[in-house]
């Protein structure tokens, strides 16, 4: 009889410690857990190529352009206007704007 009652008591003990550590762990590891999750989300926005933040730009600026009719070299393109579907296009510092239909981009 002695020997089951200690070890009904040893028992009960373990069932406490135990679930005392797991009742701390199980916060500790939710937090590590949430802290994992949120280092990954933050690594992931600041080392991506592209930048969140900002739409991403259009492939042709920086591109030579020539006139689709005369051939003749007109700048750079420095921004794209979609409201009237144009190019702003830079030469000798000065900035024109063009249809996009009359300039060929090389």
């Amino acid at each position: 009889m002695e020997s089951s009652l200690v070890l009904i008591i040893a028992a009960a003990v373990v069932l406490v410690v135990g679930w005392i550590i797991f009742k701390f762990f199980f916060r500790l590891l939710k937090h590590f857990v949430i802290a994992l999750i949120l280092a990954v989300i933050v690594a992931i926005a600041w080392y991506q190529p592209w930048n969140i933040f900002t739409p991403p730009q259009d492939p042709n600026i920086g591109k030579m352009t020539y006139g689709a009719i005369s051939g003749n070299y007109l700048g750079k393109i420095v921004a794209n206007d979609t409201q009237d579907n144009s190019w702003i296009i830079e030469r000798n510092g000065i900035k024109t704007k063009y249809p996009k239909g009359r300039v060929v981009i090389k």
